[in-house]
């Protein structure tokens, strides 16, 4: 009897997939389905072998700016039109281009997943040609997707009155497994995952180190300012109390995560995307019973007032770090205990369960 050929999906994104949980967990749903994942990503030089998925990667001539995102959506171009895929999934703006030609040239479905306000990111703010420029991208080609998602509320309202589509929310929350330490074995450890770029408060914390001597602070991820935090690190003798550990696979950042006492989510407010994040981040903490320092913007508020599983702060000064810091310090058995409670709904067992019904509610998925 002739084998039925699994249909396929074609995932188009710039990050390092190895890293980023979401994208891991949204194409295990169509792997489930009997889909035949493809990932397409930029080129990494170091381990870029990814069991059980198949990568192809995109090598391009230039590194950064314009020039790196218009060659990389030609080449994702050229290399979709001989890959003739069931479904494409656009992660981002950076990818939309491509993934909306393709769909439009072999009429097939299409998947925009924003991660973020990519126009209103902080790397842009005050580049008012290269905002306009990604504006204009999503107005041009969002109108080609057969589905659009979104990481959190507030964000998808600003799309989708900007572009006039349904955005629907599939939050960044982790599995439903959880294994926590018990928080008499923990350390007094703060704790940073994720991109170490401008805007996300690292730079305050550091300093604030100073207030908390009997406090370490560590960093899990890379980005566009590790060298300064390192050197900022050093101009103020804080070698002992900061440590930097790379870049980390999701299994050792949770690992990592459970050996310290308290996490932070700090964030500038001068920029739009921030202001109405929902990171990742927020679900892992939460996951890894690590109670939690948070801006007090509109989701980050909302999730704090629901199942207080941290606090918020106003601004990103000194005393306002450190005097949360000492809150969850003195109350830190009932916002571990919250993180536990919280985690049963927070997770991504539920969370799929409403991925699957908006695949089917949009006719997505082949019957």
């Amino acid at each position: 009897m002739r084998q039925t050929q699994k249909p396929t999906l074609a995932i188009f994104t710039t990050s390092d997939f190895r890293y980023d949980q979401r994208m891991q967990r949204m194409s295990m749903v169509f792997t489930e389905k009997d889909y035949q994942v493809k990932i397409f990503s930029r080129y990494f030089f170091q381990n870029h072998e990814i069991p059980g998925k198949e990568i192809v990667f995109v090598s391009c001539f230039f590194k950064k700016s314009f020039w790196f995102y218009a060659e990389f959506n030609l080449r994702l171009l050229f290399s979709g039109l001989f890959q003739n895929s069931d479904m494409i999934y656009a992660v981002d703006a950076d990818t939309l281009p491509a993934a909306a030609i393709l769909k439009f040239i072999l009429r097939k479905k299409m998947i925009y997943d924003a991660h973020e306000l990519m126009e209103e990111s902080p790397e842009i703010q005050g580049k008012k040609f290269i905002q306009s420029f990604w504006e204009s991208v999503q107005k041009i080609f969002v109108p080609f997707a057969s589905c659009c998602i979104t990481v959190g509320t507030e964000i998808s309202k600003i799309l989708e009155k900007k572009y006039k589509r349904e955005f629907h929310v599939i939050r960044n929350v982790p599995q439903m497994e959880m294994h926590v330490s018990n928080p008499a074995f923990r350390k007094n450890i703060i704790w940073y995952q994720g991109a170490v770029n401008i805007g996300r408060g690292l730079e305050q914390m550091i300093i604030s180190m100073k207030l908390l001597p009997d406090y370490e602070f560590h960093i899990a991820g890379d980005g566009d300012i590790l060298e300064s935090l390192i050197l900022l690190t050093k101009e103020n003798k804080l070698d002992d109390q900061i440590k930097f550990l790379g870049k980390c696979t999701p299994e050792m950042l949770r690992k990592e995560s459970q050996k310290a006492k308290v996490g932070i989510n700090l964030l500038s407010d001068q920029s739009l995307s921030y202001y109405l994040s929902l990171a990742n981040k927020t679900f892992d903490y939460i996951a890894a019973g690590l109670p939690a320092i948070h801006m007090n913007f509109p989701e980050y508020q909302n999730l704090i007032n629901k199942f207080q599983v941290g606090v918020t702060i106003p601004n990103l000064h000194s005393d306002h770090i450190v005097s949360a810091v000492r809150l969850i310090e003195n109350n830190y058995n009932e916002y571990y205990e919250n993180c536990l409670k919280a985690h049963d709904i927070l997770n991504w067992k539920q969370e799929q369960i409403k991925w699957e019904k908006i695949l089917i509610h949009d006719e997505l998925l082949q019957s």
